[in-house]
């Protein structure tokens, strides 16, 4: 179960770093113009959903192989 825990755990603090590099992003794009910021916010919202897939990907494969999810973990 400690194997679990950790990719649980792995995801969580994925997650929270792929925010704070958008909220980075958003704030220095409100220095150097609109267009520039329009223009991070859809890379950011791609890359977000391209991280998220991926996330899914990887719990969907923790909970196949390990029969249990995050919560029961914990």
């Amino acid at each position: 179960m400690a194997g679990q825990k950790a990719v649980c755990v792995l995801l969580e603090s994925k997650s929270k770093e792929v925010k704070g590099v958008i909220n980075f992003e958003q704030e220095s794009a409100g220095f150097m113009g609109n267009l520039l910021a329009l223009h991070l916010e859809s890379m950011a919202s791609m890359f977000i959903s391209l991280v998220m897939a991926q996330m899914v990907v990887q719990v969907l494969v923790l909970i196949s192989t390990q029969k249990g999810n995050c919560m029961e973990a914990q």
